[in-house]
């Protein structure tokens, strides 16, 4: 039975001999080294030009599954990338690089990815404050939250979405905190355990926080107060690490449409 790094070289010997391709990535779980026996091949394939083709897509590899996508060089250079495509790259592995293009570029990413942290966790401190009552006013973020009018308006059902959304932005900051990254949203709690900096007992709040046991105001304030736990130290977290604008909400007017 093959291995997996047996059938990477595989996978490595059938594009070399190919002079249209110049790189290829592993992404994924097969890119981060924390594949398991369930796990697909997934990898870019680089080409010359968006013109030469390529086959795409799920093909059966010796005992694994290759997941392939084809991409330009050109293109992803020139390209806004989205958060998607820097964790994808950030965090995949570059088996083949033909020419030494595809290295100089991620490490170039990476570089503009650190550039933007700030403000990636600034304005995403300004949405997490649409659900998350900033009672101490942290950052300028007092506000009347959307929870607490859906609360009085007894629509429990929004509430409870709303407090569920409020975990999720939750994750994402902490990847921030880690100056990475965050992952899609099926990886994004069972990846935070790598990570340097995570709260105290992330793993129980996030299992009782992300609990709808019925859609009651008592269950709202229950999940509230896990998320209230996870939010402190955030805050701490953040204080700690970044040195922030005093009035998010105001860098926020500034800095919206950019």
């Amino acid at each position: 039975m093959m291995t997996f790094n047996e059938a990477v070289l595989e996978l490595i010997k059938r594009y070399n001999r190919n002079k249209k391709v110049i790189g290829i990535v592993l992404t994924g779980s097969a890119g981060r080294g924390d594949y398991d026996k369930y796990s697909d091949i997934d990898c870019v394939v680089f080409v010359k030009n968006k013109n030469i083709f390529l086959k795409e897509g799920k093909i059966p590899f010796f005992e694994f599954v290759l997941d392939i996508r084809k991409s330009c060089l050109s293109h992803i250079k020139k390209s806004i990338w989205s958060n998607d495509m820097y964790y994808a790259y950030l965090k995949g592995n570059i088996i083949y690089d033909s020419k030494n293009l595809i290295d100089p570029l991620f490490r170039k990413k990476r570089r503009e990815w650190l550039n933007q942290i700030k403000k990636r966790l600034s304005l995403s401190l300004v949405n997490l404050s649409v659900i998350f009552s900033f009672e101490d006013n942290w950052k300028g973020l007092c506000t009347t939250t959307h929870l607490e009018k859906y609360k009085r308006r007894k629509d429990y059902l929004s509430a409870q979405r709303l407090i569920t959304k409020a975990f999720e932005q939750s994750m994402e900051i902490i990847f921030l905190l880690n100056k990475e990254p965050f992952p899609d949203d099926k990886n994004k709690i069972s990846k935070i355990c790598y990570l340097k900096w995570k709260p105290k007992n992330y793993k129980f709040l996030y299992k009782e926080g992300l609990k709808i046991s019925s859609h009651s105001l008592k269950n709202i304030e229950q999940r509230y107060n896990f998320l209230k736990i996870l939010v402190n130290e955030i805050k701490n977290q953040t204080d700690l690490t970044f040195k922030l604008s005093k009035n998010l909400y105001k860098f926020y007017l500034k800095n919206r449409d950019n």
